[in-house]
């Protein structure tokens, strides 16, 4: 009978090659942006704290009976931890509503300032052909 022994190696993970491949699969995937961090919450444990004894958990119980352990997550749940957060831009550069002001919503003024200002470029190009 023979006996093989097998040595495997595992090969070290580059942490920081892996954040800027993942990033990438973000952006290839239509995310404006993807952000990677822990989660360790400890100094913000007083107001959290503070927020659960002004009840602004509501009627969801479950986060005030883990206590402290929303923010020590190896407690609630444990191995090690990362957040990726994506985003996405719904309203496009481009499009005519962000043309008004991309930094917020527009405001129903200028929804209908919108439509006016288009009807009117519509009628002028029909009119100058």
């Amino acid at each position: 009978m023979a006996t093989f022994l097998w040595t495997v190696t595992t090969p070290a993970i580059d942490y920081e090659q892996l954040a800027l491949q993942i990033k990438q699969w973000g952006k290839d995937l239509g995310f404006a942006e993807v952000g990677i961090t822990d989660i360790d919450l400890t100094k913000h444990e007083a107001q959290l704290q503070r927020w659960l004894d002004l009840g602004y958990n509501g009627e969801l119980e479950y986060i005030a009976s883990h206590g402290m352990k929303r923010s020590r997550r190896a407690e609630l749940v444990p191995g090690p931890h990362r957040v990726i957060s994506v985003k996405m831009n719904y309203l496009q550069p481009d499009a005519r509503l962000s043309l008004i002001n991309n930094s917020r919503l527009p405001t129903k003024h200028q929804q209908k300032h919108a439509k006016v200002h288009s009807r009117m470029h519509e009628k002028n190009t029909k009119d100058g052909e």
